[in-house]
């Protein structure tokens, strides 16, 4: 029990995702001022940095704060730089009108997942974590919480943005 409060309080205190706040402010520096310019080279970037990514996944099977705010800062940052920098398949990709529109619903995903997930797993015992179906989850629960962010975007988040600039 102390164990995991003691996780828990690492795991969650600002303090421990320093590393991944600075790397954003470095990436966020890197690309503004074109420290490296790797338009050229974006794909082949984006490719071999996720295949890090998967290879990390692989040695570090147990997710820890090591792996999530050390070891993957590196890959992760390579695939932001590669994906803002130039135009290729998977930049335009991101930059579609729908991803645009996943992107402004994300808080709301945000939001609403875990309450979502946890109603629609007891209506719905094949939803359950430990004991239901991949594909359940895939093409039910994905679906709908997706759909319901979207709506909670229109309908709440973005009349309250526009009457918080008011």
């Amino acid at each position: 029990e102390h164990a995991s409060a003691a996780f828990k309080f690492l795991y969650y205190s600002p303090l421990m995702h320093l590393p991944q706040f600075v790397a954003g402010i470095a990436l966020a520096r890197i690309f503004v001022e074109r420290y490296v310019v790797i338009e050229k080279y974006a794909l082949p970037s984006f490719f071999s940095a996720v295949l890090v990514i998967f290879a990390l996944a692989i040695v570090f099977k147990e997710h820890t704060i090591f792996t999530q705010c050390g070891v993957m800062i590196v890959p992760f940052s390579v695939v932001i730089l590669s994906l803002a920098s130039g135009e290729n398949l998977i930049s335009n990709f991101f930059a579609s009108n729908t991803m645009q529109l996943l992107g402004d619903a994300s808080y709301s995903l945000y939001i609403l997942h875990s309450p979502i997930h946890g109603f629609m797993q007891k209506v719905m015992p094949v939803l359950d974590a430990k004991t239901g179906s991949l594909s359940a989850a895939l093409f039910i629960y994905l679906p709908t919480i997706t759909l319901i962010s979207v709506a909670a975007y229109y309908v709440v988040e973005k009349p309250a943005r526009t009457a918080i600039r008011k």
